[in-house]
């Protein structure tokens, strides 16, 4: 694996010390690694840290390794420097039952306000989840820059939900269904902020009428065409979530993303909302039957590629 034959260790708080580094500026991290990654072994390397589970101070392994939370992260120099290195690209997430729900602030998603606990998740995985929009288009290109084949389909990979339903098989999720039941999530999620913004918008419209009309109307009158009209500042609309999932979501179908045929998918407001990590109520179906399910969720060309439906749009009109 490259340079990574060393036998020599480093110390479990430089490591963590990485870790938070790779969070914080892509740059920085790439250039530490860089220089760590000719003399030290990193190939196991997973940070340690004190955590809270069931209300008493444990020490908690992360389950992700450095690889897979470079990728979750989204930095393409990193990631750059780890493939330079040679690290395994087909590694998998594992969580320690008796600490799997010691929370690790790196991955929690931002859009969901839940952790995401996800057992043998490789790189696609982790990317189609992240928070960061680009993590997914960096981790292709990374891909693509070195001559590797992605091979989408490889893993299957098995949310914390599910985890103790009978169907074993059934457990097992593609990127592309955890891409999509993402999008869902963000999308219920989205229809709140949509209202939220409206009703800012609306306020702050009507509010316009009266205090800058008068001003416009002079501007009218002084032979100025057209109106300006700026949002201010301290409005703090909320932003989407669902479009950046997306664009992940089209770029996986056109890398080859195949759904499973046969998946425990989110049936009930809960588990919809939380795919990730409420237990509430999953049921056994297609991910194109899951998107019937929540044809309003989607686009309709979007729907269409999910789902070899047809596409209502396009739809010839009867004369």
């Amino acid at each position: 694996m490259g340079n990574m034959g060393q036998d020599q260790k480093l110390d479990q708080e430089t490591i963590n010390q990485l870790f938070k580094s790779i969070e914080v500026n892509d740059t920085n991290a790439s250039v530490t690694l860089g220089i760590i990654i000719e003399d030290k072994d990193l190939s196991e390397v997973s940070r340690i840290v004190p955590a809270i589970y069931n209300n008493e101070q444990i020490l908690a392994k992360d389950p992700l390794n450095i690889y897979l939370h470079s990728a979750y992260q989204g930095g393409i120099k990193t990631l750059n420097v780890l493939l330079d290195a040679g690290f395994d690209t087909s590694s998998g997430s594992h969580y320690d039952d008796n600490n799997g729900l010691a929370l690790f602030s790196a991955q929690i998603s931002k859009s969901l306000g839940s952790p995401l606990i996800i057992e043998n998740a490789n790189d696609v995985c982790w990317a189609v989840l992240s928070n960061n929009p680009d993590a997914f288009k960096n981790l292709v290109n990374a891909y693509e820059d070195h001559g590797l084949d992605m091979d989408i389909n490889r893993r299957e990979a098995t949310p914390f939900s599910v985890a103790k339903l009978k169907n074993k098989d059934a457990q097992k999720h593609a990127p592309l269904d955890l891409a999509v039941m993402l999008y869902v999530a963000q999308r219920i999620k989205d229809k709140e902020s949509e209202h939220i913004n409206d009703l800012k918008t609306n306020a702050f419209m009507e509010n316009s009428e009266k205090t800058i009309g008068p001003v416009v109307e002079q501007f009218k009158n002084s032979g100025i065409d057209g109106e300006m009209l700026l949002m201010p500042d301290d409005i703090h609309l909320l932003k989407l979530n669902a479009p950046d999932t997306e664009e992940n979501i089209r770029l996986l179908l056109e890398k080859g993303a195949q759904s499973s045929q046969q998946s425990y998918f989110p049936t009930s407001d809960r588990s919809l909302a939380l795919p990730f990590l409420d237990r509430d109520e999953f049921e056994i179906m297609s991910l194109e039957d899951f998107c019937m399910e929540n044809q309003d969720l989607f686009p309709s060309d979007l729907l269409k590629a999910l789902t070899n439906s047809p596409d209502p749009t396009n739809e010839p009109q009867v004369q």
